[in-house]
């Protein structure tokens, strides 16, 4: 698979494409497939959503610089480091999914999403690091 590594400190220019193996779960893990991923090289992750589970939680504190703006979804660990938990504050339900459908079908809930190939990774950070950017910005794969 390929992968933007950044091995050391710095700014845009350590981060490096590279070819790297597909990782492999481990017992009571799973693999999930990111779709996108967002980091300031400057200061490590900007904030955290963690769908990993098991294990991730400890990095994620490490990559952050503390647990402010970590939430985890799949870790029941995360009060024990003083991470938000996310299991929903809503009941879900399919009624409750139709109404959201609509709404962004009637254009009530918008987002504007800017989207980078992964070759792109170093211009993606360059744009978030000039700060003011409104919406999301995505890296995509393949």
């Amino acid at each position: 698979m390929k992968a933007i590594l950044f091995d050391r400190f710095g700014g845009t220019e350590v981060l490096r494409e590279a070819d790297s193996e597909v990782p492999r779960p481990g017992p009571g893990q799973i693999r999930v497939r990111v779709e996108a991923a967002g980091l300031n090289a400057l200061d490590g992750a900007d904030a955290v959503f963690d769908l990993a589970g098991k294990g991730a939680l400890e990095d994620s504190v490490t990559l952050r610089g503390g647990t402010e703006r970590i939430v985890t979804i799949t870790d029941f660990r995360a009060h024990r480091l003083g991470i938000t938990f996310a299991g929903g504050l809503r009941k879900r339900s399919a009624a409750r999914l139709a109404d959201l459908a609509q709404d962004a079908s009637t254009g009530e809930v918008v987002t504007t999403v800017t989207a980078y190939p992964l070759a792109e990774a170093v211009t993606a950070q360059q744009v978030s690091g000039a700060g003011h950017v409104r919406g999301k910005l995505v890296l995509t794969l393949g």
